[in-house]
């Protein structure tokens, strides 16, 4: 059974641990090099075509196997 003293012991350790991790993670921050505002759109284009690009290939790729699928399933019904 806890008593009232662990209790807020515990409380405080985490009040502390949590003060301490946003400390070290906002430290780790000003250590990043951000990417500049043309490195930023640069990127965002890139990432854009790719999901264009792999939308196109999964669209097309199922269109085919859907094709090929349906005269499958002719092909045996037809007997």
């Amino acid at each position: 059974m806890l008593t009232k003293n662990m209790t807020l012991a515990r409380r405080k350790n985490v009040a502390r641990n949590t003060g301490r991790f946003l400390n070290e993670v906002w430290s780790e921050l000003k250590k990043v090099q951000w990417p500049s505002r043309d490195e930023l759109y640069g990127f965002t284009v890139m990432v854009i075509v790719a999901i264009v690009a792999v939308g196109v290939y999964i669209g097309a790729l199922d269109s085919v196997l859907s094709e090929v699928s349906q005269r499958i399933f002719l092909l045996g019904g037809s007997r």
